[in-house]
Formats: structure tokens, sequence, C-alpha cells
């Protein structure tokens, strides 16, 4: 009976150990930041990976749909904004740069935090303006997660974090 208990005792601690240690490997890849994936994307590809309502499952979903929409349905592009930032944005929605882009290509990310109702993420983007000109830029964006609308939201650009390129190429493409 001793023998069985003591057994029994030892798998328990292999249990627990194990949960512990489980733990400690959950907790050090949600605060160290995930390594750069790039993600290609372009309007067929990005919008498979949304659902048919258009509702976002993922923060890099928002992402890539609000740059598939800027250039071409502004009002569309807005409503996948923080109320707070759609405010802002709504003011400025007759800026006509815009315009003067053809499409916008969401090439990389970088996830710095996120878990089930914010994220920070890096992003690289290649704009194809309509003169011809593809200049680059990569911004971290915050984003929150809306619970009545079951989707994620832009909320800000982190302050100092835009870098813009003239052109990209292999030493501004790679993050």
């Amino acid at each position: 009976m001793k023998e069985n208990q003591q057994k029994i005792d030892w798998q328990d601690q292999v249990i627990i150990g194990s949960v512990i240690a489980g733990s400690f490997i959950i907790a050090a890849i949600l605060i160290k930041p995930q390594s750069y994936i790039p993600r290609s994307h372009n309007n067929t590809t990005s919008s498979s990976a949304l659902n048919r309502t258009g509702n976002t499952s993922a923060p890099e979903d928002t992402i890539v749909r609000y740059y598939q929409l800027a250039p071409s349905n502004r009002q569309e592009a807005i409503k996948l904004l923080s109320d707070s930032w759609r405010r802002r944005a709504a003011q400025r929605v007759k800026d006509n740069w815009w315009d003067s882009v053809r499409k916008v290509d969401v090439y990389a990310f970088q996830t710095f935090a996120k878990n089930n109702s914010k994220a920070k993420i890096k992003v690289w983007l290649k704009y194809h303006m309509k003169n011809g000109q593809t200049p680059c830029e990569s911004l971290i964006f915050n984003l929150i997660f809306d619970q009545n609308k079951s989707t994620w939201l832009i909320d800000s650009v982190e302050p100092n974090s835009v870098i813009q390129n003239p052109y990209c190429d292999a030493r501004s493409s790679n993050p």
C-alpha cells in the first residue's frame, strides 16, 4: 500500500512539475516579442483570411483589410478604427492623399504583444502610387478587440514608430 502511495505521489509531482514548466514556457512566449514572420498579402490571399461577414479574427487581418479598403473606400476603412481614432480620421476623410494610392501591400508583421483585448504589432507596407512610385513604410499599431463587434480595431499608431523610405530595397524591406 505504501509503495502504491509513493508511486502516485511521484506521478503527481511529475504532472505538477510539467504544468509549472509549461506555464513558464507560455509566459516566456507571451512576454518576448515574436520573431519576424513575413506574411505576404495581396487582395486575393488577404480576403480569404477574412470571414464572410467581414469581421476580422486576428489583428493582422484588420490591418490588411484597412489597407485594402483605404485607397478606394475610405468610409469602410474608417469602420476598422476604434471610436476615438475614427473621430479623428473622419475629420481627415476629405484628405485626397489616398486618391494618389493605387494599392498597398502589407508584406510583414512583428507582434510585440497580444492578449484577448489588445495587440501591438509592427507592420511593413509598400505603397503602389498611381504615379508609379513604390515608397515603403513601417509603423507600430496598437489594436483593441471590440467585444460588441467581435472584431479587432486599429486604436492608434505608436508615436515615433513610423519609418518612411522613398523606395523598397533589400535594406528597407527587411525588418
